[in-house]
């Protein structure tokens, strides 16, 4: 650790030699849309005088880095507010680097809920705000991920799975697929989603019904997929839609319990019990 905290002392020193030709420059490359605004009033108070001045000094990314390793090491050491507060720098620093968003919200989503979820030392009662705190506060970094980085679907997506199985929203995680798939770097699953999600959505089983149905009707791309197969069905019987009306293939779970079956009854030697 402190090999690191040398090095960023030695950041911090170069940035304050620089900073008076480099403030300058700075200010000129930001109004031509070449470079992001230097950071608020928050990170000041976060950073310290001589921080920022490294920051707007062009080391932004180096402290970055910086940041990142003590967030790891408070990590290790379950200490979630540090590592919280240093991937709030850290994303302050570099907005547009969606990854951050995205391991910011993992620590506080999936590694500090579970941790206080199965610690001893608070209180039974207590466990459950907290790792539901902690999960909001995941799904908040994501939402900042989201407005910094609109135009990629990592951010969404990443949100769509936190709401489906950590908050069980599934109309909000809906919504938040159907966003996803307009970004032109979305998985092709991500359509499918949409109507996934609707369907256990209460109210919007007609609209999921035919939003899948459409996309079965698209062709062989949707139409021999399994899952789009199950939910079909099962919404036919939920909607009661009429049996002409209805997808001529079996559902899945029938077809596995009828080959679980044949296979009960199968001896040594390929011979069967009928």
């Amino acid at each position: 650790m402190k090999k690191y905290f040398m090095v960023i002392v030695l950041l911090l020193v170069s940035g304050m030699l620089r900073v008076p030709w480099e403030k300058q420059l700075t200010g000129q490359l930001t109004e031509e849309g070449l470079l992001l605004a230097p950071p608020g009033e928050t990170l000041r108070e976060q950073l310290g005088q001589s921080a920022t001045l490294a920051a707007l000094g062009g080391l932004r990314s180096l402290v970055s880095i910086y940041m990142v390793l003590h967030a790891h090491e408070a990590w290790q050491m379950t200490d979630w507010e540090t590592v919280e507060r240093d991937y709030r720098m850290i994303t302050t620093l570099e907005p547009r680097d969606v990854d951050n968003w995205i391991k910011g919200g993992w620590h506080m989503w999936a590694n500090a809920s579970a941790s206080v979820e199965v610690d001893e030392s608070i209180p039974l009662g207590l466990r459950e705000k907290l790792r539901q705190q902690y999960i909001d506060k995941g799904i908040e970094f994501l939402q900042q991920g989201i407005k910094n980085n609109p135009a990629t679907a990592k951010p969404w997506l990443e949100l769509g799975f936190v709401l489906r199985e950590k908050k069980k929203d599934f109309c909000a995680a809906a919504e938040v697929y159907r966003e996803a798939n307009k970004r032109p770097d979305a998985p092709a699953y991500t359509i499918r989603f949409v109507g996934y999600l609707s369907a256990l959505c209460p109210g919007k089983e007609r609209e999921a019904y035919d939003y899948l149905r459409a996309l079965y009707d698209q062709g062989e791309k949707h139409r021999r997929l399994p899952s789009v197969i199950a939910s079909l069905k099962e919404l036919e019987e939920k909607l009661d839609i009429p049996l002409i009306q209805r997808i001529p293939e079996i559902h899945p779970e029938v077809l596995r319990r009828e080959r679980a079956e044949k296979q009960k009854k199968r001896l040594p030697a390929g011979i069967h019990i009928k």
